[in-house]
């Protein structure tokens, strides 16, 4: 038996072959496997959403989306984002300054290797409450006589740990003070534009191809504070003087944390697309419903 086994072996080698390739050509048939250091991995594709990478120098990425979750992307999302030399990005969301949240953010991504990647961050933000017509017309009159200003500052890190999959850490702290009177339950709360808060973002990408990958997000926050209007009445010589003030409380983790998964494509050259789908408490008092999808078309310039 045994001669005969090894004498039929030069004949079952194309099949064996043919069976180690089928992995191979099941991928071919469904999109290219993907490459390390290329397609969606690549400098000029790769996504700087909720990871350590920069845009190149003088590349542009004009993009624009509706009903995101975080906070930079609130409503909608007309945005324009800029490399610079060194790993400088600008990010600006002209929707929110068409209602009435004006900020940027910049990023350096200071330090890159092959299998590692590091980045700060920082910004600023300010709202007048008077200017935020989108909320309606109730939220609006609670709203009108208050400001907001934020200041987030954060790291974060990327790991390519292998051609096909990646790992994301942010940590990031907001700083947030709300003043005048907003009414409780107001927008600042709700969406968490007006929150001090101090959170960890992990993000798992998946890539499928060199012109699909997908992606699987937490925001976990360990500690968030809240903005709340504290209405008083003073009488004095039989004079009454009512005033509002801002004041933070602790917010629970139910009532902050999100998660989301998403897939983000190349459609044509230069041109991508990222559909996602949120789950939170965010996504309730922003939308009305705890799930929720967005969507992102990106373009390279």
């Amino acid at each position: 038996m045994l001669v005969v086994l090894c004498g039929t072996l030069p004949a079952a080698l194309p099949w064996s072959v043919a069976l180690a390739d089928a992995p191979a050509a099941v991928l071919r048939s469904g999109g290219q496997r993907p490459t390390a250091g290329a397609g969606l991995q690549s400098p000029e594709q790769r996504s700087t959403r909720f990871s350590a990478y920069s845009l190149p120098n003088k590349v542009w990425s004009p993009d624009t989306g509706a009903l995101g979750v975080n906070s930079s992307e609130l409503y909608g999302l007309l945005g324009v984002s800029r490399g610079f030399k060194h790993g400088f990005q600008l990010d600006l969301n002209l929707v929110h300054w068409g209602v009435g949240l004006f900020g940027f953010d910049v990023r350096w991504s200071f330090f890159e290797r092959p299998h590692f990647a590091l980045q700060v961050n920082t910004g600023f933000h300010y709202a007048h409450g008077d200017w935020i017509w989108i909320v309606g017309d109730v939220a609006h009159d609670a709203l009108s006589n208050s400001n907001m200003v934020g200041f987030p500052v954060g790291v974060t890190a990327t790991a390519p740990l292998t051609r096909w999959l990646q790992v994301d850490l942010v940590t990031q702290y907001q700083f947030a003070q709300s003043w005048g009177s907003f009414g409780n339950g107001s927008f600042y709360a709700d969406s968490q534009v007006g929150a001090r808060q101090f959170y960890f973002r992990p993000t798992l990408r998946l890539f499928a191809s060199d012109a699909t990958a997908f992606e699987f997000g937490f925001k976990l926050p360990a500690y968030t504070e809240v903005p709340v209007a504290v209405d008083s009445t003073v009488t004095v010589a039989g004079r009454t003087r009512e005033s509002s003030r801002s004041s933070y409380v602790s917010g629970p983790f139910k009532d902050t944390w999100n998660m989301e998964l998403g897939a983000r494509s190349r459609l044509r050259p230069r041109l991508y697309a990222t559909v996602r789908l949120h789950l939170g408490q965010v996504s309730k008092s922003i939308y009305g419903a705890p799930l929720y999808p967005s969507f992102t078309l990106e373009f390279r310039l």
